[in-house]
């Protein structure tokens, strides 16, 4: 589905969507390219899971009411459609097409397989909702009066505001950290985040929160273990060394 407004252009032979608003032309992948790669995955693992293949239809729909769509030659221009459609579309073409071959126990059954498997896709939280790095709050917020940022003293982070020290301030905003650069922390990234002066004390603090280390010079960042298990297989580097496990809300397990 997509909730794209204006005028909508589909080109074949570029492949490629073109949208017009307000003056701004904008260019996207093709939206029936994207659900057919989309259904062709979820074969492979119906296949995978050796459950049986049930009628499947491919469509793009357009679920803005204000949007225009403009067609032309497009060859698939039946397969592109708006949300008002579906309803009709299913009780008085599909229903009528396929008899039920699923119980409700069955079909039950296969919708909480399909949501126990599902898995977002990994991909960076800044470019997905075009977020720049400079837009982003810099430094460690106060635990108790959320002011930035903290100041590093003797082991410590310091609120010039409230007056309140904190020795683990810092893990939350590394966790958030994490997830926002895919589980892969530099040492220079965190230093200029945390307003630390030092690249070794930065260096210092990352391990003693626990995080692991990966490549060799130059190319050495740290990972979060917890997140380990969805980008794991975007690494490809071996551990070099590891600190203690740290839960979720980026705190040291016991």
């Amino acid at each position: 589905m997509k909730g794209h407004n204006g005028e909508i252009y589909f080109d074949a032979k570029a492949n490629q969507l073109t949208r017009v608003r307000e003056g701004t032309t904008e260019s996207f992948t093709d939206p029936i390219l994207q659900v057919d790669r989309q259904y062709a995955n979820l074969r492979t693992f119906f296949i995978e899971q050796q459950i049986e293949l049930l009628p499947t239809y491919r469509f793009a729909v357009f679920v803005n009411p204000k949007v225009i769509l403009k067609l032309y030659d497009y060859p698939d221009y039946e397969r592109v459609i708006t949300g008002q459609s579906v309803p009709p579309f299913i009780l008085e073409k599909l229903a009528k097409k396929h008899p039920t071959n699923l119980t409700e126990t069955n079909n039950q059954s296969l919708s909480q397989f399909l949501i126990e498997h599902h898995c977002e896709r990994l991909s960076p939280i800044l470019e997905r909702y075009h977020i720049l790095w400079e837009d982003l709050k810099k430094g460690i917020p106060c635990p108790q009066c959320q002011r930035r940022p903290m100041i590093r003293e003797r082991m410590r982070w310091q609120c010039l505001a409230c007056g309140t020290r904190s020795t683990d301030a810092h893990y939350p905003i590394l966790y958030a950290l994490a997830l926002l650069m895919q589980n892969r922390l530099t040492t220079i990234l965190v230093q200029h985040f945390l307003h630390l002066e030092s690249l070794e004390a930065t260096r210092k603090l990352i391990k003693r929160a626990g995080y692991i280390k990966f490549g060799v010079r130059k190319a050495v960042y740290y990972s979060h273990p917890d997140l380990l298990i969805i980008t794991k297989s975007k690494s490809g580097h071996k551990t070099i060394e590891s600190g203690h496990k740290v839960s979720k809300s980026g705190h040291k397990r016991t």
